[in-house]
């Protein structure tokens, strides 16, 4: 009996590794199995751009719906289109590219957009906004005419949250710092240049 005391022990902590070793594979993969790492998905969500002294607009509204693949488990690049409330309509079109940190249903991930923003309006009267006054030639200051929207480059980098709750629906957080050029066409073919620098925060639906 006791000659088999020590064989009887090894065999029981032999079996237990084994089980401890198996349920950490089940749940790992568990976890996986739980949503689709790879394919098509859509990101649209909403939020507002803070922090820009250059707009009437405190906190204005922005959208924007994202179409993208899955090129790996972790990386998936995809094409947006949106809509931004400055003080004119934009619709922004941009490029994203996404990295995400964990192969779960929940991750955090980094992000790069970058495009050009559409102006969807007509003109503006330049003296209903005082921003503009300092960007008439001094010779026309006193006179600022009307203006047309034109336009013009942005980039948005910045990170987030993302959290499964299936295979086909998920939800997101996320914090950007969006840099906006927007240009104006006025009269005698004067052409003015503005910049915004804010923070962007939203929150997002994934489907799948």
């Amino acid at each position: 009996m006791k000659n088999r005391l020590p064989l009887t022990l090894l065999l029981f902590c032999s079996l237990l590794i084994s089980t401890q070793s198996l349920a950490q594979d089940s749940v790992k993969t568990g976890i996986k199995d739980r949503i689709i790492l790879k394919g098509l998905f859509n990101n649209t969500d909403i939020g507002i751009l803070v922090g820009s002294s250059k707009n009437n607009l405190k906190s204005p509204f922005s959208f924007m719906s994202v179409t993208g693949y899955h090129i790996t488990k972790q990386f998936a690049a995809g094409i947006g289109l949106g809509v931004d409330f400055l003080d004119e309509t934009y619709m922004p079109l941009v490029v994203d590219l996404r990295y995400y940190f964990r192969k779960s249903d929940f991750s955090p991930f980094i992000f790069l957009q970058s495009g050009y923003s559409i102006s969807t309006g007509g003109d503006v009267d330049a003296a209903s906004n005082p921003i503009f006054w300092n960007l008439f030639p001094i010779w026309i200051r006193g006179y600022p005419p009307s203006v047309k929207p034109k336009g013009g480059f942005l980039i948005n980098p910045g990170f987030g949250i993302r959290k499964m709750f299936s295979k086909n629906f998920g939800l997101t957080f996320s914090v950007s710092y969006r840099y906006q050029r927007l240009n104006y066409e006025a009269e005698d073919d004067i052409r003015l240049e503005l910049e915004y620098n804010r923070m962007n925060f939203r929150v997002g639906i994934i489907f799948k």
